[in-house]
């Protein structure tokens, strides 16, 4: 199972499956919601939802890198983020 980087398209951030998400990317841990949820955040217009591989203790710590941004685009698989 993937890490979820989710952003809020809505500059005062957007609610769904129970969980406020703000505009700026934040990291969930695998396992935080379950498949049904992660295909209703997938298909919800105003969230940026980006799958990645569960950061290792040393990209846990790199700043910066591969933010997500408000078009949508960039991120990926080393993206990092606050955890929620």
């Amino acid at each position: 199972m993937k890490d979820l980087l989710i952003a809020a398209r809505p500059t005062n951030g957007f609610r769904r499956c129970g969980v406020h998400h703000p505009p700026a990317e934040v990291r969930h841990r695998a396992g935080a919601f379950t498949k049904e949820e992660v295909l209703a955040l997938k298909a919800e217009p105003n969230l940026i939802v980006i799958e990645a591989d569960p950061e290792t203790s040393d990209e846990a710590g790199e700043e910066g890198a591969g933010r997500v941004s408000r078009s949508g685009r960039g991120g990926g698989p080393k993206a990092t983020g606050t955890g929620a």
